[in-house]
């Protein structure tokens, strides 16, 4: 009796544990996929600005990273009736020190991101909930927060430097 109890409540733990591990993740991707006109609201916000910055307040040891923006555009996915939100741009900065789950302390310190990294042209799928989106004054907030979406995010707003931007 003891043994299948001991067993019982291991397989309770395991499914817990996996329950909490799901749950974790379904933050992970928050606003990656999304309806049609989701990311045609989003594409049409990303192609007035030059810049956004890219940071999950989810993660740890997270970087803030800065990105010039030179297009974007609507993908497919695999899911039936959803799509993806791609950037293509070019890295210019980071933040000199990682984050852990929204800690920031401002105003953050950003560095030049120099070699092969900083000067390459990419494509990358955004998630809405971890892309800021200048609103003025050097005050950038969270891409969803903006088109009005639900999301969890710790930081909703970050303050980027005038004076690194130009």
């Amino acid at each position: 009796m003891g043994q299948t109890r001991n067993t019982a409540w291991k397989v309770v733990g395991l499914f817990a544990s996996l329950l909490v591990a799901a749950c974790a993740s379904a933050y992970a991707d928050q606003l990656q996929w999304n309806e049609y006109e989701v990311c045609a609201q989003a594409v049409r916000e990303l192609r007035q600005v030059p810049i956004l910055l890219s940071y999950c307040s989810l993660a740890d040891n997270e970087r803030i990273e800065v990105w010039r923006i030179q297009g974007a555009q609507i993908v497919e996915t695999s899911a039936q009736g959803l799509y993806e939100v791609v950037v293509v741009g070019q890295r210019l900065y980071e933040s000199r020190g990682a984050y852990t789950r929204g800690a920031i302390q401002e105003p953050v310190a950003y560095i030049g991101i120099k070699g092969a990294r900083g000067c390459e042209r990419f494509a990358s799928g955004i998630d809405l909930a971890y892309t800021y989106v200048p609103v003025g004054d050097g005050v950038f907030r969270c891409l969803g927060r903006v088109l009005g979406l639900e999301c969890v995010v710790p930081v909703e707003a970050l303050t980027f430097p005038g004076a690194v931007a130009k």
